[in-house]
Parts: C-alpha cells; structure tokens; sequence
C-alpha cells in the first residue's frame, strides 16, 4: 500500500469514529413512559393508618416499537398519588415500591420514595424513587401506610373505577392489596383502584450493528496498514 493510500484510510477512520459516537446515543435513546388514571372520576378513597396499610398493583410489560416487543428494564422516576382530606391527626405518611409474591400479594421491598410525609390537604403528591430498577413482565405494588393508628387519624388515598391511560405498557392493574400490619396481605380485585400516576424510563440498549461496524472498520485498518 502506498504511503497516501495509507494516510486517506488514516483519515477515513478517524472521521468514522466520531461518527459512531453520534450515532450510538441516537440508536440507545429510550423515551419516557407513564400509565395514569388521575384523569378518571374518583369514587372514593382507602383509609391509610399503620393498621390500614394498602397496594396498588402495576406492570411494567416492555416497549412496543414498530410492532415488535422489547424487554428492557425500566429505572422508576415517581409515583403520583391524588390524595383527599386526611381525617383525624395522622403523621408519618410513606410511599414505598414492593415486588409482587404469590397469589395476588406482596414480595419484597425495593425501596421508600421521598416526598411530603404529611399530605393532610387534598391534592397531587409526587413521590421520587432512589433509582428502583423494575424488569419487564413483571408485577409491582406502589404501597403506602403511616404511623399512627385509624384511632387516631387516616390520609385518604383517592380510588376510580378504571385503569385509566398508559404508554407503551407501563400498565395500572385491577388489583389492590390491605394489610393490617404490613406482613399479611388480603387481594382486592376488579373493584376500586388507587388514583395515581407511573413515569419511568426504559434502560437504554444500544444497538448491535454501530458497534459490530466500529469493529470492521478498525479491524479492516490494521489489516490493511499490516499488509
């Protein structure tokens, strides 16, 4: 090979590079997705206290894009829950993410979120999470007590009849859970469902072929500056 040939490929590779570089974020880009029915009319509310704990079900099913499914995992930005007045002297409020067990009912903790622990007026609260990672086909519970007894006072968590909207099959489920101590858990289906919304963003997965074309194109430039 003569030496210009060698410093054009040099060049051509050094170009392709940074090219790829752009190219991978655009390939990995994953949008947010979200399922709420705050929209739809409430019918009531659960009384929440440290004896009325309670959970609402949902799913994280995979991204549909172009008719094909995929499964990444999806990091959990926040929880939205519509509250009513809160009756009596309550304190302590808490939202936490649990795992789905057997027969309708809770697994394990995967974390508390952050947000106001005293949602005594009625309203929207945002709730953060610490970076909770859920896996697709999956089942989860956005669950919320406090700590003081109903005797005392209760929040209010506000209830609809239906599912309401979502995208890309983040999915409010039919399904709730009350407990009395936080460890034994009775299911509720196809009645009332806690008003709320999910955001969360899928794991990115970047696509195969810039990387596998990367690798050509460098393996190609060393054969050839070899020969």
């Amino acid at each position: 090979m003569t030496t210009r040939k060698k410093k054009i490929l040099y060049h051509c590779f050094l170009t392709f590079i940074p090219v790829i570089g752009l190219l991978l974020p655009r390939m990995s880009r994953a949008q947010a997705v979200f399922a709420s029915n705050l929209a739809n009319t409430p019918n009531g509310s659960f009384g929440v206290a440290n004896n009325l704990w309670v959970a609402q079900e949902f799913i994280w099913e995979g991204l549909m894009v172009n008719g094909v499914e995929l499964t990444p995992n999806l990091i959990l930005n926040s929880v939205q829950l519509q509250m009513d007045p809160a009756s009596g002297n309550p304190g302590g409020f808490s939202v936490s993410i649990y795992t789905a067990g057997t027969s309708l009912h809770l697994g394990t903790i995967l974390g508390t979120l952050s947000g106001e622990s005293n949602p005594q007026t009625p309203g929207l609260y945002t709730y953060t999470t610490p970076g909770i990672t859920l896996t697709p086909a999956a089942s989860y519970f956005v669950v919320v007590t406090d700590t003081t007894p109903s005797a005392q006072g209760s929040y209010n968590w506000s209830t609809t009849t239906s599912s309401g909207t979502a995208n890309n099959n983040l999915v409010i489920n039919d399904v709730y859970d009350t407990s009395a101590d936080g460890a034994n858990w009775n299911a509720t289906i196809r009645q009332s469902i806690a008003q709320m919304a999910i955001f969360g963003t899928p794991v990115p997965e970047p696509s195969p072929w810039p990387l596998s074309l990367c690798g050509a194109g460098l393996f190609y430039f060393i054969r050839r500056r070899k020969a």
